[in-house]
């Protein structure tokens, strides 16, 4: 998306770290990217095998993720993305990322989408489905608009760093 207003749900707290809780995000994401109407066309994975975060498709990486995850390795992060075929930076581009990670010292749940399509979905329902995949703490619902909300999620910079950010509710 050309990096208009974007409005995220972010949860935070414990992350279910084992092996089939790893395996159940990333199915869930799969599924889920298509039931809010996007393709979930590209993957990226950090962890004991995924040292590169560089994204690559989901086609081309589905099969090496899920041996890594049912031989046991450790998985740090598990993002889904949709991306135009067009797309140029996928930190900018993306019309759905779907992250979940114990990374970057901030344990979290994200997904962010499009405000407009975000006005279409049931997001308290959202965000039930949301946590069954993390010992939930605490979390916002939030709009930015030209800004990474990945960027605040880890709290990389003061809130009042965030010239667009606007918190709709916190959980």
């Amino acid at each position: 998306m050309a990096r208009g207003s974007t409005t995220t749900i972010l949860l935070q707290g414990e992350i279910y770290t084992g092996v089939d809780e790893w395996l159940k995000w990333y199915e869930f994401t799969l599924d889920e990217a298509v039931k809010l109407g996007f393709t979930p066309n590209y993957l990226g994975v950090t962890g004991e095998q995924f040292k590169s975060s560089k994204l690559t498709t989901v086609k081309r990486k589905d099969a090496v993720l899920r041996e890594a995850i049912k031989r046991g390795d450790k998985i740090t992060s598990i993002s889904i993305y949709s991306l135009p075929s067009n797309f140029k930076t996928a930190a900018f581009d993306y019309e759905l990322y779907l992250s979940r990670a114990t990374n970057l010292g901030c344990p979290r749940i994200m997904l962010t989408i499009s405000t407009e399509a975000f006005s279409k979905i049931d997001y308290a329902n959202m965000i039930e489905k949301l946590k069954k995949h993390i010992c939930f703490v605490s979390g916002q619902v939030f709009e930015i608009v030209g800004e990474d909300p990945l960027i605040y999620a880890i709290k990389a910079n003061p809130p009042s760093s965030f010239k667009t950010l606007r918190i709709i509710t916190e959980l």
